[in-house]
């Protein structure tokens, strides 16, 4: 082989070798970006398709109504308490009492989907695991502990 088409073909090598650094590159940044697009369109499809995304469709069960309102004021406020979810209740429902909002968030406390925080407004939130979960269904790995709420919402 000629020195020439020797040159030519390290100059080509190198070529390529560029081209593909630049590609590892941008894999490397922006790859993970392509299961958060498919995430986004799993849930586009959802809404589309059910006209809203729902606690139960998180979960992966069916929740009675007053526990389904109650984690979406939850998700809603981020935090509130028995007082407030159930006046929010009554604007959804037209109907709400604080004894049954109290047994309903007992319950769902003891499921692991509802957090109790202890603060001076005795509030309750969305608990550290079932934001994780909707962290994971929309594709983010951001890991979420309760009494974080509004940091990573």
């Amino acid at each position: 082989m000629a020195e020439d088409e020797l040159k030519e073909i390290r100059g080509k090598i190198d070529s390529i070798e560029s081209i593909l650094k630049e590609y590892l590159s941008f894999r490397a940044v922006f790859g993970g970006y392509e299961q958060i697009v498919s995430t986004y369109f799993r849930l586009a499809n959802m809404l589309l398709t059910r006209g809203k995304i729902t606690p139960s469709m998180l979960i992966g069960e069916k929740l009675d109504t007053i526990s389904e309102g109650i984690l979406e004021v939850l998700f809603t406020l981020e935090r509130a308490n028995i007082t407030r979810i159930t006046d929010e209740l009554r604007k959804e429902t037209g109907a709400a009492s604080r004894t049954t909002v109290r047994k309903k968030l007992k319950e769902l406390q003891s499921m692991g989907f509802v957090a109790y925080l202890g603060d001076a407004e005795s509030s309750y939130e969305i608990s550290g695991e079932l934001v994780n979960r909707w962290m994971g269904m929309v594709g983010l790995n951001v890991k979420h502990e309760e009494g974080q709420a509004g940091n990573t919402r």
